[in-house]
């Protein structure tokens, strides 16, 4: 029957032996132990015995190496973006778009109403804004309801990537 110094003992051999630690590590009380009890020097016996508790597989195959080093072979490397000079301008259309047209035409259709450049522009820029918030709220709600009410199916018609082992 194993007492509790076994059970220490047998817990501190499972720990070397799991993470492939050294036999020569063992401190003195521990070699004693196993010395003195048949019990604990079986156990350790079986440990040296058994294969490792984790097999370790090759993690980068011959063929998946080749794989790799014909795609770096053959990528082109990517030149600059055609698309780069037109940022700024796309940029600015949208935001004339979206902020500079409304309150343009908010203040034109306010200003008889008020009487006033100013307030029309104010009431323009708060109206506006106003939107834009109520927007964004609404769509971060809507997307707050989708995420709580489960996983979406994939469409039909989705491609998967089929991996073959060489």
């Amino acid at each position: 029957m194993p007492t509790d110094d076994c059970r220490t003992i047998r817990g501190s051999l499972l720990d070397l032996a799991l993470t492939r630690g050294e036999e020569q590590t063992l401190s003195g009380p521990v070699k004693e132990h196993l010395r003195r009890c048949p019990g604990c020097a079986k156990y350790l016996e079986g440990l040296r015995a058994a294969p490792g508790p984790f097999p370790q597989g090759p993690l980068y195959t011959p063929a998946l190496r080749r794989r790799t080093l014909a795609a770096v072979r053959d990528a082109t490397p990517a030149g600059p973006c055609w698309l780069a000079p037109l940022l700024v301008p796309a940029s600015a259309l949208s935001v004339a778009l979206s902020v500079v047209a409304p309150v343009w035409v908010l203040t034109l259709l306010l200003r008889p109403l008020l009487g006033s450049d100013w307030l029309s522009l104010g009431f323009a820029l708060a109206v506006t804004f106003s939107t834009g918030l109520a927007v964004a709220g609404l769509g971060l709600a809507l997307l707050t309801q989708r995420r709580t009410a489960g996983p979406t199916p994939a469409p039909s018609g989705a491609l998967f990537l089929e991996v073959h082992h060489e």
